[in-house]
């Protein structure tokens, strides 16, 4: 037991702490489901008291001549007069944004941007109404620093209602640090704390610096009790203040924080000049991730604030949930998410560690992310399509369209093209697919599906079907049926099932906007 006779550094042994139930919690990427962010916010608006436009979005990716990502360059978008624009630095993954609603004018439609890493620069241009994302590419390797940096900072809330958390988080200290210390890189992590509670209280913030003795930031966080509080709102701006700004974040490290609470922030205090809007402007700028998890009885408006600022740092909502399926207000053991069903839940624990794995995965051979694969099986091939099959196609077009890497106005032209399948064998499916597809589509207030004859359109253009499934070219058919957008779609049949793949594009660039697979066993592939 790592918590209760630890023996870590300094020889220090842990007290044994009172006994906190595994917390369940919920992880979810606003930037990959970003189009149904932009809908949530747009329906909460006026819940967001530092409200910021990010309607528009370009992603920016910086790697180096094999395509693996180059972290904490900087990266520096210009308007063509040479106004400066935009000064943020590349994650651990090469990525890091620009948003033109939020930083540019509307006269402002096209765009200079460079990279620069290390001594080496490179230079690209941007069009406003070009594709959604841009990549620079260095002509060198990239070098990943051995062992490799990681700052993981907590901003944590200790008032009245925060026991659970607080003592949950002295049990798992240490194991978290284990378990990210034994991972193959073998990082070399440091850990930082900003306790806060809020005015009139025995104090606002509490900060522990950045340490590599996870001994000494334990007993920190074991002197940590919860009190105070009184009204809800607390004073989460000055920890985030206390957090950027006096915690040594390392440049060349791996900068991930996560801010815990069940409260909205105190956004009244008319002579605090340091923002969230601010904490979340400085951590796109310096590349540090913020992680926001939403504790037990985090109502809606703490939901938005904590969207906004996990999103435009390019991190994960976290919200603790007792497991019900559906969307949550917040109450009693559960935080407001307003997400659907399309996140994973488990120990508050482990979703913190698999956090910052991930980003730790983008500096290997092999990078990981969060699989959203769906999956459709059967038992047997008497199950009826509709019951398996059916629901998984719908599933696909409710990705499709939250993961839009553009806002999807509500009923948008679009154009279903016929799936194809790689062994004819299961063209029936492949029609069965196109078929639920259309309807599911017809459902989607986000789609007004057009019809018209294809095979027409395939002979105007010299095209057969299967060419479809490229963007570039399928998009030279939504310009004939006067589509927006087309959804495109295959059915890869392989020996132990089928894939199915689907995309949807963006007729005007010929550019993906999101895509979605299902993996099938052979059962659902021999259904009728």
């Amino acid at each position: 037991d790592l918590r209760a006779r630890g023996g870590g550094p300094s020889g220090y042994v842990a007290p044994v702490a009172v006994a906190a139930p595994a917390m369940k919690a919920g992880r979810y990427d606003d930037n990959k489901q970003y189009n149904r962010f932009l809908t949530f916010m747009g329906e909460n608006a006026r819940l967001a008291p530092h409200p910021l436009d990010v309607n528009e979005r370009l992603v920016i990716q910086v790697v180096d001549k094999d395509g693996k990502s180059m972290p904490n360059c900087s990266v520096e978008v210009k308007s063509l007069d040479g106004k400066v624009l935009s000064k943020t630095t590349t994650f651990a993954d090469g990525r890091t944004m620009f948003f033109p609603s939020a930083d540019a004018k509307p006269s402002d439609k096209d765009f200079t941007l460079t990279a620069t890493c290390g001594k080496e620069k490179r230079n690209g241009q941007w069009s406003r109404a070009g594709k959604r994302e841009v990549q620079l590419r260095f002509p060198q390797a990239r070098v990943v620093t051995k062992p490799v940096p990681v700052d993981v900072a907590i901003v944590l809330d200790t008032t009245g209602s925060m026991g659970g958390q607080i003592d949950r988080l002295k049990q798992t200290l240490q194991a978290i640090h284990f378990q990210l210390t034994q991972l193959p890189v073998k990082p070399d992590l440091r850990l930082g704390l900003v306790a806060y509670r809020d005015r009139d209280d025995d104090y606002v913030t509490r900060v522990t610096p950045f340490t590599a003795d996870v001994a000494q930031m334990q007993r920190a966080i074991d002197k940590l009790d919860a009190d105070g509080g009184g009204d809800t709102p607390e004073d989460l701006q000055q920890a985030f203040n206390e957090a950027m700004r006096k915690l040594d974040w390392r440049f060349d490290a791996v900068r991930v924080g996560f801010a815990i609470s069940d409260a909205i922030p105190h956004t009244d205090y008319r002579d605090q000049t340091y923002t969230y809007r601010d904490a979340m402007r400085d951590g796109l700028r310096r590349g540090v991730k913020w992680a926001m998890v939403g504790a037990g009885g985090l109502p809606l408006d703490g939901e938005v604030i904590f969207r906004q600022i996990a999103q435009f740092t390019m991190s994960e909502y976290v919200f603790v949930t007792q497991g019900e399926g559906g969307d949550s207000a917040g109450g009693v053991g559960e935080a407001s998410h307003h997400v659907g069903s399309n996140y994973q839940v488990e120990n508050l624990d482990q979703a913190m560690i698999r956090i910052v794995k991930r980003e730790l995965s983008y500096l290997t051979d092999t990078p990981k992310d969060f699989d959203d694969t769906i999956v459709a099986t059967a038992t047997t091939p008497s199950v009826p399509r509709d019951k398996v099959l059916a629901p998984a196609v719908a599933e696909v077009l409710r990705q499709l369209a939250d993961y839009s890497a553009i806002r999807l106005k509500p009923a948008t032209p679009v154009a279903v093209l016929p799936a194809e399948s790689t062994d004819a064998a299961y063209n029936a499916v492949a029609e069965y697919v196109s078929e639920q597809m259309v309807f599911a589509a017809t459902r989607n207030p986000s789609f007004k599906v057009l019809e018209r004859d294809l095979s027409k359109i395939g002979q105007e253009l010299k095209l057969a079907t299967t060419d479809f499934f490229d963007a570039e070219q399928s998009a030279q058919v939504g310009k004939l049926l006067g589509a927006e957008l087309l959804i495109v779609a295959k059915l890869q049949v392989h020996a132990s099932g089928a894939t199915l793949f689907a995309k949807l594009v963006r007729v005007e660039t010929g550019e993906m906007l999101s895509v979605a697979k299902v993996d099938m066993n052979k059962a659902v592939l021999q259904s009728s």
